[in-house]
């Protein structure tokens, strides 16, 4: 009897991938997810059930539900799905053009990890670390691709020297601002020069801008918007992304009374700003958590917050008034990582036509001739340049949008 159950339920099982791939073929997805939810339901045979599993992560994915659509594909990958591969892939590509590159990453290393082996898994975590600016990880993905892929080295050596080069070449530029820092300091000290922060105490060199931020000109694109949310005294600032805590820290000098906010997922970095925050006397009114979350933003926002984001294209993400009705009423100053993201800046700041004024702030040039300093530290001029320079890609832009109607 039992075998006679197990030859129907197959029967069953391929009839239902059949309708479920026909589906899919088609451009129904729903269909096609749930045909195949009926097949992964009555199978106990593993290369049916990667098929099944397979079919609903495409589905899902079609659909825009990328967490189950990421939940099957895995589960597809570790029962031994070859197209699992290819799937699981295009579901990283979707969260990263999304905005959430973390989430795209954390996906690829999950599927690592379910198959070690995958060349294409290590190629896909090697080329997100080299977009993504982080060329050690990237290196040591390529090292390992090779190990794994090596009749592929060849074809791949000029990629993987020119990012061992980049790597170089940031090591020199540390070296040379490590240098050009300490003649500016020796005689200017520690403190920022000017801008709309200045007099705050800076700590050891958190990134290749920190000698722009201590000048004053680290995005001076920026200022007149900050000079207009420190006159508006919010209660709360949402500082997301804060890095070394130049900005929340600078907030909560400038607004004595305010309560600030400060997220990074990177836990040196939400060290760094403690710090600050230290340093400068406003721990008490600094407070520092890991990632912002929209619910946590809906929590927060509101007429008398301001966020301040810089999230390396996690803004797409963030900032939606549809998921955080709260941000209609919210003033927001934020970093658009088009260079990232294709198209992030239009599609963000559509959302916020209806309800708010939108500044749309383009990169200013930087000239060394207006920071006496320079010329005293003894810099020459490639020097000078580079003290000057946010280290920031050609066209980035920001924007400023501050609430039409305020209840």
């Amino acid at each position: 009897m039992s075998e006679v159950r197990a030859h129907h339920n197959e029967a069953a099982t391929r009839t239902f991938l059949e309708a479920a791939l026909e589906s899919l073929k088609v451009g129904d997805w729903e269909a096609g997810v749930i045909d195949a939810g009926r097949a992964l339901a009555i199978t106990s045979q593993r290369g049916l059930q990667a098929v099944a599993l397979d079919a609903i992560a495409m589905g899902h994915l079609e659909l825009g539900r990328l967490e189950p659509a990421s939940v099957a594909a895995l589960e597809a990958l570790r029962l031994g799905s070859e197209d699992g591969i290819d799937v699981l892939h295009l579901i990283a590509e979707r969260f990263v053009s999304e905005g959430d590159s973390g989430r795209g990453h954390a996906l690829l290393e999950a599927a690592h990890k379910a198959s070690p082996t995958q060349a294409r898994i290590v190629a896909a975590l090697a080329v997100q670390a080299q977009r993504g600016g982080d060329y050690p990880s990237a290196i040591r993905w390529f090292d390992m691709l090779d190990r794994i892929d090596p009749d592929g080295a060849d074809g791949r050596r000029q990629v993987v020297t020119g990012v061992r080069d980049t790597v170089e070449k940031n090591d020199r530029t540390r070296r040379l601002l490590s240098m050009i820092g300490a003649r500016i300091t020796a005689v200017a000290g520690r403190s920022v020069f000017t801008g709309p922060f200045a007099g705050q105490v800076l700590e050891a060199a958190h990134d290749f801008g920190w000698i722009a931020t201590l000048l004053g000109c680290y995005e001076l694109e920026l200022h007149p918007a900050i000079e207009q949310v420190i006159q508006s005294k919010p209660r709360v600032i949402l500082n997301v992304g804060c890095s070394g805590g130049y900005y929340a820290v600078g907030f909560a000098l400038r607004i004595p009374e305010v309560q600030v906010i400060a997220y990074d997922i990177d836990a040196s970095a939400r060290e760094a700003c403690a710090r600050a925050a230290l340093a400068n006397g406003v721990s008490d009114r600094v407070t520092i958590r890991g990632a912002c979350t929209p619910e946590e933003l809906q929590k927060l926002a509101g007429p008398e917050t301001v966020v301040f984001c810089d999230c390396e294209g996690y803004e797409l993400q963030l900032l939606d008034p549809a998921v955080v009705p709260a941000l209609a009423s919210t003033t927001i100053i934020v970093e658009l990582h088009d260079v990232w993201v294709p198209n992030l800046g239009k599609r963000l700041l559509r959302r916020f036509v209806p309800s708010h004024q939108i500044g749309h702030i383009a990169m200013l040039p930087r000239r060394p001739e207006g920071y006496e300093v320079l010329t005293r530290a003894g810099l020459s001029d490639g020097e000078a340049a580079l003290a000057i320079s946010d280290f920031r890609p050609e066209g980035m832009t920001w924007a400023y949008m501050v609430p039409r109607h305020v209840p």
